[in-house]
């Protein structure tokens, strides 16, 4: 920096402002003649030295599973990702990608990895995408005092981003009953996600709202990694069929697809025989071979939400219990 002042023929400072682009009033001149030094001598500051002195890093991490070892967290990954990366890039913000978890060479979970950039001003603050990761630890690390926010999952005060999944499904099952379908099949991740869990009481309340009685909507819970692949095995398309329902409501774009397969592999035809809608928005629900219906979740203004939440944190910002719901959007196609 001081080969670039004496070149430039200006204070450090001066250099200093026009390399960390701050405003201070310089003439465009001066600011040129810095420029221009700075690449005649190769320089570039030292981001590490710069994050030690500042105690800023103007970096944010995302913290998501181990998407090579979830076969299925690989459709909705990349839009994740470029969301949040557009969002941090916006505002002037690199983005660091972490996983959850922190694993020895044998596999084995050594525990939560997303708190240590954010320790070690790698990161000033973190987005979590990981429906997976033990409540415990994320309320632990948000409780240190890190600035935390979850996205697509809700765990007591922690900030959060999520989709409005009453609204998304109360909307989708109003358009499937103008439609005349009246008989269901609602096919779960099993466990308690948060999804899962509000799309299936958002759902189930709208449709008995309407007159139908509730056993008209036959629940089928699948182990989404073990039991959903490119397609179904004839025992799962059993279960899925065994009431006879005019339209399988998915809650992950996934076992939609997958299904679909199934059926076509059965002779069965798309919507005449039984229609099938999914959740998440993924690029292969709109291939023409699927032109699947399904509730599109705005990843990219989730990202915009929990980029600026992350910053608010990092600002001082009380931001504890917040949570922002970004209503889905229903996108309509061929399969239903």
């Amino acid at each position: 920096m001081a080969d670039v002042a004496r070149l430039a023929g200006v204070s450090q400072t001066t250099v200093s402002f026009v390399v960390n682009n701050i405003e201070a009033g310089l003439p465009e001149s001066t600011k040129r003649r810095v420029l221009e030094a700075c690449a005649k001598l190769n320089y570039s500051p030292n981001e590490a030295a710069r994050r030690l002195a500042s105690k800023i890093s103007r970096a944010i991490g995302l913290a998501i599973y181990d998407i090579m070892a979830l076969a299925n967290y690989r459709q909705s990954a990349g839009v994740v990702l470029a969301s949040v990366y557009q969002a941090a890039e916006a505002r002037g913000q690199r983005l660091q990608i972490y996983t959850t978890h922190e694993r020895k060479e044998n596999g084995t979970d050594v525990g939560t990895y997303f708190a240590v950039p954010v320790r070690s001003r790698e990161v000033d603050g973190i987005v979590i995408w990981d429906q997976y990761v033990a409540e415990e630890r994320v309320t632990a690390a948000f409780e240190e005092g890190l600035p935390i926010v979850l996205l697509d999952r809700r765990i007591g005060e922690v900030p959060a981003v999520v989709p409005d999944y009453e609204l998304g499904f109360s909307s989708l099952a109003d358009s499937l009953l103008d439609r005349g379908y009246e008989r269901f099949c609602l096919a779960l991740r099993r466990g308690s996600c948060y999804r899962d869990v509000h799309a299936k009481e958002a759902f189930i309340s709208r449709v008995t709202s309407k007159g139908l009685p509730a056993n008209c909507i036959d629940i089928v819970e699948l182990d989404i990694e073990a039991e959903v692949g490119p397609t179904l095995d004839s025992e799962i398309a059993d279960r899925m069929l065994s009431t006879n329902p005019q339209a399988l409501v998915c809650t992950y774009d996934t076992i939609a697809l997958a299904a679909m397969a199934a059926f076509r592999k059965r002779g069965m035809r798309i919507p005449q025989d039984i229609a099938v809608v999914g959740c998440a928005g993924v690029p292969a629900a709109a291939d023409p071979e699927y032109d699947l219906t399904t509730l599109h979740i705005r990843y990219d203004l989730m990202a915009d939400h929990a980029v600026d939440m992350v910053l608010r944190m990092v600002k001082g910002e009380r931001v504890s219990g917040s949570c922002v719901a970004v209503a889905p959007e229903l996108i309509v196609r061929s399969s239903a």
